[in-house]
């Protein structure tokens, strides 16, 4: 979904900027390929795919950053 929303800007506010957004897809990307590699792990030890899933969802429960606007030439 969010891949979606950002591109070319769709959902996303036009006012946040571009690095910002690069940070936060960057984001998602890797949770959704650490996510698969649980599954993965999950077939060799389903602890180690337990842990990479209630890792990644303890880092889920840390404050988001701030969203970074651009700024306006005066």
């Amino acid at each position: 979904m969010w891949l979606y929303a950002s591109h070319a800007r769709r959902l996303v506010d036009r006012r946040l900027e571009e690095g910002f957004v690069r940070r936060v897809t960057t984001v998602y990307v890797g949770t959704v390929v650490l996510y698969a590699s649980a599954v993965l792990l999950s077939l060799v030890d389903y602890r180690l795919g337990l842990a990479v899933c209630v890792g990644l969802t303890l880092i889920y429960l840390l404050p988001p950053k701030p969203p970074v606007y651009v700024r306006k030439s005066a």
